[in-house]
């Protein structure tokens, strides 16, 4: 039975088309979503940020890491008492 499970998965995950390959993924940009500024004007600039990676990241998670210190430079420049604010990687380039 187990080796049936096994011979139907590996079926299932063949059948599933080529065309998604998720290796050719990169991350290269890193945008602010949202954030709980005090002042409209203040969250209007936030989420109007964004920043093409100086690399094209292939691990998300290196991305995000990389993302997370971006967006802190840029509150820790801007507000004295910085808010939260959320923030995502993109696998296209800012506009």
């Amino acid at each position: 039975m187990k080796k049936f499970f096994i011979l139907s998965l590996m079926a299932t995950l063949s059948a599933c088309g080529g065309d998604n390959n998720f290796d050719d993924i990169s991350y290269l940009s890193c945008q602010i979503n949202s954030s709980h500024a005090v002042y409209v004007i203040d969250r209007e600039i936030d989420v109007a940020q964004c920043w093409d990676t100086d690399i094209a990241y292939k691990s998300q998670v290196l991305a995000v890491q990389s993302c997370g210190k971006q967006v802190n430079l840029y509150l820790k420049s801007r507000y004295s008492d910085p808010h939260t604010v959320t923030y995502s990687v993109q696998t296209t380039h800012c506009q």
